[in-house]
């Protein structure tokens, strides 16, 4: 907490000389300055849905939340914003108790609400925007919770609310260049209400196995206090960009990424590569609590070609490899895979010796998008302890998704669906665990969104 007072203090100090912003203005009252802030209210209906093979248990769930949100005018380089949700279960399944025939319990529709309390799922509220922000002459500060986009940490919003960070994020613009920087010290992962400081909220979901096959276990006690992430991005050439980041959580892991992207017309050309390894004793002095096994190392590449199409179409081809050193390894709770591979309801975190590979055909209109994803995952084998963490068979996925914006009267709102069906790659003799909501299985999701905020 005092961290967190010092900042603010510094970052006040800096407007005592700083230029106003462009935008900025004087104002004469309080009760001016707060009548020319921008509110906003956020409200989001969500329906979801999962049938599983034969006599595996199926889920579905009704949610409804709803956010309310100020954000303050710039006044001398200065702007707050603050914002809250609520999540109602409307109707659902029993999603608390565990699938009686194979005795595992529900991934998808648990969570709309706070997996780390099964069973809760009313009155959940959550702070979310809880920020001061500063600027002056191509610099930007924001300090206290937020939420980022990177590839370590990122909304993954396929559920009721996204992933949210507390922290102190930088941004300083030079030529066509830009440079980021952040220091986190607190999270709240998506399917969670409440703010856990960075170690602890590795693990709250399924912690998978460790090499040996024994249940993981984690107990971070000796990893920093915060994570720190640098990135940079701008132009190498004519049509050729650079995007890298780094990644350094104290005594447990380091990871680090560099995107290249290069645009020919209207196609667009990706390479990926990603890299990691341990640091210190991985969190704990005690092997068997650490979250990063010792001498571990992984590598990745991931690529992608977009092309467009007539009539405002466009076919994207995907592949990644995840080399056998060992498994890609990131904090579910902390967001999804980086990979152009992935597709919602499925990641290839805690696995190695990958070979992936993805077809997307879509289109894209002014009051909607549509696309239809076509995936196809080669993995370890389930009994592969050192390179299948979570015991994921083989599979393939289709994903048809889209999103309406009607017009007129219901100008506001969106509406989103996706349709998913994973099914085994290859003949497998899987136990009725390893299918429960991996294999051979349907999901539906139904959203509407309604947002709307006072002129700025």
């Amino acid at each position: 907490m005092l961290k967190n007072i010092y900042l603010l203090l510094a970052l006040s100090g800096l407007a005592l000389w700083a230029e106003p912003a462009t935008d900025s203005a004087r104002f004469i009252s309080l009760n001016q300055y707060f009548a020319t802030s921008t509110y906003s209210f956020h409200s989001r209906t969500y329906f979801m849905g999962t049938a599983n093979r034969g006599l595996l248990k199926d889920d579905f769930t009704l949610a409804q939340g709803g956010d309310l949100g100020i954000q303050t005018p710039w006044l001398h380089g200065l702007r707050f914003n603050l914002s809250g949700y609520f999540i109602y279960n409307l109707a659902s399944s029993e999603l608390a108790s565990p699938d009686s025939i194979s005795g595992g319990f529900n991934r998808y529709e648990a969570g709309q609400y706070d997996v780390a309390n099964r069973g809760t799922t009313r009155g959940l509220e959550r702070v979310e925007q809880l920020n001061v922000e500063y600027q002056r002459r191509g610099f930007h500060a924001q300090l206290g919770r937020f939420q980022r986009e990177t590839p370590f940490f990122n909304a993954q919003d396929g559920r009721m609310r996204p992933t949210l960070e507390e922290g102190l994020w930088l941004r300083q613009s030079l030529g066509g260049w830009t440079l980021r920087g952040a220091s986190v010290w607190s999270i709240s992962p998506r399917s969670t209400v409440d703010w856990y400081p960075v170690a602890q909220s590795v693990g709250i979901y399924s912690r998978g196995v460790r090499a040996d096959g024994s249940p993981g276990a984690y107990i971070l006690s000796d990893a920093g206090k915060a994570l720190y992430v640098a990135g940079v991005q701008g132009p190498l050439a004519k049509n050729l960009t650079l995007e890298a980041w780094t990644m350094a959580f104290p005594n447990v892991m380091h990871s680090h990424t560099a995107q290249f992207e290069y645009r020919l017309g209207g196609a667009k050309f990706r390479l990926m590569g990603l890299a990691q390894g341990r640091l210190g004793n991985g969190g704990n002095a005690q092997e068997d609590l650490t979250y990063i096994p010792e001498d571990h190392q992984a590598y990745a590449v991931s690529s992608n070609a977009s092309l467009p199409l007539p009539r405002k179409r466009y076919a994207a081809l995907s592949y990644t490899r995840i080399t056998g050193h060992g498994q890609y390894l990131m904090p579910r709770e902390w967001g999804r895979d980086p990979f152009y591979t992935f597709m919602s309801r499925e990641r290839n975190e805690g696995l190695g010796d990958v070979h992936a590979a993805a077809l997307m055909l879509g289109s894209i209109r002014k009051r909607g998008s549509h696309e239809i994803n076509v995936g196809v995952y080669d993995l370890p084998e389930p009994g592969n302890y050192r390179l299948n963490k979570y015991g994921m068979p083989s599979y393939w996925q289709v994903n048809v998704a889209g999103r309406m914006r009607p017009q007129k009267a219901f100008d506001g709102l969106t509406l989103r669906y996706l349709v998913m069906y994973k099914g085994a790659l290859g003949p497998h003799n899987l136990s009725l665990a390893q299918q429960y909501n991996k294999i051979g299985v349907w999901h539906l999701s139904l959203s509407a969104d309604y947002a709307f905020q006072t002129k700025k």
